[in-house]
């Protein structure tokens, strides 16, 4: 069985672009980080407050590829996955599809796990269910950068994309979702 965890950071809350994509691939016993910023058209302020992004910051870290430049290496990680994990996948999905959808393709049809859901019905709140306040209630928070480092080679913190990718993962773990 192969699965997946990711995170996307986004350029606002409608769907428009995926300003970074980063995912977990476990294949067996195989675990693989991927990690890619994009090209973007724009960037909303608040979105841009949120993750630290800009237009002219993705260009760079891009090296000027978009999300269909890269599309090789995405169709690759959904490869073989069953099922994907994030949290709040409700809304990095719709970036998914619409990003999938602007290349002519649609989203690999697999079994969508979202870790948020199952955090906030053990954590009982309605509110304060942020990926910061799950790792903060479970007592994981001090693991993940370094998780993190492990995987990815580096990473920054909270809305980086590869530290939201760990921090899911450990969280889906510590709720036996893995």
């Amino acid at each position: 069985m192969s699965y997946l965890v990711y995170d996307t950071e986004t350029t606002g809350l409608n769907p428009g672009y995926i300003a970074q994509l980063s995912a977990i691939k476990v294949d067996g016993k195989r675990v693989t980080g991927f990690n890619a910023w994009f090209k973007v058209k724009e960037m909303e302020d608040g979105a841009a407050k949120a993750n630290g992004l800009s237009v002219a910051i993705c260009e760079e870290l891009s090296n000027g590829l978009e999300f269909y430049d890269r599309l090789d290496d995405i169709q690759e990680l959904f490869d073989g996955v069953t099922d994907i994990y994030g949290y709040n996948t409700k809304f990095d999905k719709k970036f998914l599809e619409a990003e999938f959808l602007r290349c002519s393709l649609q989203l690999p049809n697999v079994a969508w796990q979202d870790v948020m859901l199952t955090a906030k019905q053990v954590m009982q709140v309605k509110k304060g269910f942020k990926l910061v306040n799950a790792i903060e209630f479970f007592n994981i928070e001090d693991l993940v950068i370094p998780f993190a480092m492990k995987v990815f080679g580096e990473v920054e913190e909270a809305h980086d994309a590869r530290y939201d990718t760990a921090a899911t993962m450990m969280l889906a773990r510590k709720l036996n979702m893995l």
